[in-house]
């Protein structure tokens, strides 16, 4: 889909103007239903767990991917779940 050069125009001013209707991080969605958004893992309870090598990467990698794992947690988005070894 193509806008025009007014469509475009318009489209801006209006999120302009309503810049505060978005929800810009998960810390400002609060009380999103999580069944909108969840993932479960559909594991048989027969089946042998295997743990894996976590993946080699840069530090600049993890330490972004650790702020956002951050940011998820203390917006209550994600939460940690133990398995056993």
């Amino acid at each position: 889909m193509r806008l025009f050069d007014q469509e475009k125009n318009q489209l801006r001013k209006f999120l302009s103007e309503n810049l505060n209707e978005f929800p810009w991080s998960p810390i400002d969605m609060p009380g999103l239903d999580p069944s909108i958004i969840s993932h479960r893992l559909s594991i048989l309870p027969e089946s042998k767990m295997v743990k894996q090598k976590p993946p080699k990467m840069n530090t600049e990698c993890f330490h972004a991917l650790n702020e956002e794992v951050n940011r998820l947690l203390k917006a209550g988005f994600i939460r940690e779940t133990l398995y056993p070894d």
